[in-house]
């Protein structure tokens, strides 16, 4: 069989979609299929040798990120459909999805679409406080666009573009039952099915003389109970929200210090907070973005992992934090299908999210006998064969095969 996996996020772009992606295809290939990438080019980078296609593609400064360009040559999709596919598979309604939606029609094969981002949420998020650059003066203009017109635009990508872009797959595979839900009230008449993602836990985990190498370094003291965000630093992640929270806590217990991961922050803006909110600032870190082979010392360094973003389906972070710690999150996008409220950590609602957190954190804070609990089950929850790679990508494989036989 041959796969082809079309995603607008790849290396060296590093997010939970490109390790999805990867996994996927590495996990098929360990079946004996073979797989190939369709990609964003990225200029100077190559990866992958010719089992991963290199198409034009246009940066996004905001985000450091390159999205396909939505036209495609005919070179282009000649070179893929000399690849023979037997099953065409995208991971978003971007413009790779549309490439393999052209082909798919073009060959009479199927397509398989996995939903990975809440993107009218984030669509929605990002019109509250919009920033663009002016090339000419070389200056950023932020505003907020009305909330009326906020609904309005957010209608008409639902039914100009959400909706065609489902309808051409064959099957969605909606890693989270919120996922599948949104999708059927966008009267998506595609075939939806639910399945977890698999996740690679097969780290090298740090030594325990690395984790106190590491807390000496960020001047954290032995004593004190550390919590962990790791994750983009951007405002659809509600930083603000998370530093508040982080306030709360320091004002019943000192014995604390809060650890931020991850890049996004260009204009530095969250430091400013800190010092608004009255943060001590030796009780918090900014690291910035890391290898991902490296988070997982900050994980085993940590007592608890915060999220306080509302606009996420699948976070990586949340079950890579399940290895080592309990989590607290917002019972919003698809976190409610992660962490097992009460046994794996605690969900707050998302119009309480201060004073929910903050309750929360402090409740397991000041509870070993709940905390070790919440770990234990964590650990055992995200081990379990539901996250497993391997046994992801039999599923799907499973899934391509009935889909080939159906569509003969």
């Amino acid at each position: 069989m041959v796969i082809v996996l079309f995603t607008e996020s790849y290396y060296p772009y590093n997010c939970g979609v490109t390790e999805a992606v990867q996994n996927l295809a590495d996990n098929l290939r360990a079946l004996g299929l073979i797989v190939y990438i369709v990609t964003p080019d990225y200029p100077n980078y190559s990866c992958g040798g010719n089992w991963v296609i290199r198409i034009p593609s246009y940066h996004i400064k905001e985000r450091n990120y390159r999205a396909a360009w939505p036209i495609f040559s005919k070179n282009l999709i000649d070179k893929i459909i000399s690849l023979k596919p037997n099953i065409l598979h995208s991971h978003g309604p971007y413009a790779t999805h549309r490439l393999a939606s052209i082909i798919a029609k073009k060959l009479n094969i199927p397509l398989v679409m996995t939903w990975h981002t809440l993107v009218i949420d984030y669509l929605e998020c990002w019109l509250e406080e919009v920033t663009f650059m002016i090339p000419i003066i070389k200056k950023k203009i932020k505003f907020s666009v009305p909330n009326p017109i906020i609904k309005i635009i957010s209608w008409f990508a639902k039914k100009l573009w959400i909706k065609p872009m489902c309808n051409d797959a064959d099957l969605i595979l909606a890693p989270t039952n919120p996922v599948a839900k949104m999708l059927k009230s966008f009267n998506v008449y595609s075939m939806i099915k639910v399945l977890p993602l698999a996740i690679n836990l097969e780290i090298p985990k740090p030594s325990l003389d690395q984790v106190k190498e590491l807390k000496a370094s960020l001047n954290i003291s032995s004593n004190d109970q550390v919590l962990l965000y790791l994750g983009r630093v951007t405002p659809e992640k509600n930083i603000d929200q998370l530093l508040e929270v982080f306030r709360r806590i320091l004002c019943i217990r000192n014995d604390c210090h809060l650890v931020i991961v991850g890049g996004g922050d260009e204009d530095n803006i969250y430091p400013e907070l800190v010092s608004k909110l009255k943060i001590p600032p030796n009780k918090i870190s900014f690291i910035g973005q890391i290898p991902r082979e490296k988070t997982f010392l900050y994980y085993q360094m940590s007592d608890l992992f915060l999220f306080a973003s509302t606009t996420d389906n699948t976070p990586r972070s949340i079950l890579e934090a399940m290895t080592h710690m309990p989590v607290v999150a917002v019972r919003a996008g698809g976190v409610p299908d992660l962490v097992i409220d009460g046994r794996t950590g605690i969900l707050v609602e998302p119009n309480n999210i201060a004073n929910g957190m903050s309750k929360a954190a402090l409740q397991i804070l000041g509870n070993k006998t709940m905390s070790d609990s919440m770990k234990q089950f964590a650990l055992a929850e995200v081990m379990s064969d539901k996250y497993k790679p391997g046994i992801y990508a039999k599923i799907v494989a499973d899934i391509y095969q009935k889909l080939i036989k159906n569509k003969k």
